[in-house]
């Protein structure tokens, strides 16, 4: 994460914040805001290969799936998943507060706040079934689902599938690295 660009911002004025803002977008880490930068090519077709693959689950479970612009709100901090499925009635229309699924695709800047910052944010959500860190550059999805109290890891690669019970969907690495890598 870079130096933030302003300090100690609640939820509500981080709204405030990024609806000011058209050109950049932030994430609120702490009361702190940090600016995100713009990904790349095989970054945005993993997205997009994901958000294809889970919508038409959520729409079939009344889910909604979304992909990059839509905010998800952790306590008090607020993030940008690059897909996110929610299924409870929404509690804005700038935000979710409890989606069943999170994936975030990870780049050199990203990665470790993806496996360690936003991790330990996204498990503390009680709606999260699974979280899914996918790597652009290679055929590679870390796992962190939820089984019962606990959170299990597993590493998926070519060849693997992976069934999400929110939504209820089976994923082929394979199918979601078709003309990306």
């Amino acid at each position: 994460m870079s130096t933030p660009e302003t300090a100690h911002l609640d939820f509500e004025s981080w709204l405030a914040f990024e609806a000011a803002s058209s050109e950049v977008r932030h994430e609120l880490v702490g009361g702190n805001v940090y600016a995100m930068t713009g990904a790349m090519r095989r970054h945005n077709l993993l997205a997009a290969s994901m958000l294809a693959a889970v919508r038409p689950a959520a729409m079939a479970d009344g889910c909604r799936a979304y992909v990059a612009d839509m905010k998800v709100r952790v306590g008090a901090d607020g993030y940008y998943p690059d897909v996110m499925v929610a299924c409870d009635e929404p509690p804005d229309d700038r935000f979710e507060d409890a989606p069943c699924l999170l994936v975030e695709v990870v780049s050199p800047s990203t990665e470790t706040v993806d496996r360690r910052e936003k991790l330990a944010a996204y498990t503390r959500l009680p709606s999260l079934r699974a979280y899914l860190i996918a790597h652009p550059d290679t055929p590679r999805i870390e796992v962190h689902r939820r089984h019962g109290g606990t959170w299990a890891q597993s590493v998926l690669g070519p060849g693997d599938s992976l069934v999400l019970e929110c939504p209820k969907v089976e994923l082929s690495v394979d199918d979601l690295y078709q003309g990306v890598t």
